[in-house]
């Protein structure tokens, strides 16, 4: 499910866009580039900006490779109005523009371990 459209600035290695979905709602999302220092550190900031003028980090993403070859950004948003946070990955297509994709997370299918025995008491 595309959850977001963004534009790709090549010089500025940056995106800027939207993200909508049915409980979030931003309509300048700037995603941009950090001084990432090691592999875990995020490779961009996720900000968005305000009624009142100022920004909001929404999150950060990791520049990927695909099994396929395919770069793409994985991007992991979270804030105190989820009820979790959102992994997603930005992909851009040759024109330069990129689509924010959101998959709902398999449920987990294995059983649901059970006590050995009584509970103790």
């Amino acid at each position: 499910m595309i959850i977001g459209t963004f534009a790709y600035d090549h010089t500025n290695d940056s995106f800027q866009g939207a993200i909508v979905t049915l409980g979030f709602d931003y309509d300048t999302i700037d995603i941009t580039p950090t001084d990432s220092m090691g592999e875990r550190e995020p490779d961009y900031r996720i900000t968005a900006s305000t009624a009142r003028g100022g920004t909001v980090e929404l999150g950060a993403g990791w520049k990927r490779t695909s099994g396929a070859g395919r770069a793409f950004v994985s991007v992991s948003l979270d804030g105190p109005v989820l009820p979790a946070p959102i992994s997603a990955a930005l992909f851009t297509d040759e024109r330069g523009e990129a689509s924010l994709v959101w998959n709902r997370p398999k449920p987990d299918a294995r059983p649901r371990s059970q006590p050995a025995g009584p509970v103790p008491r």
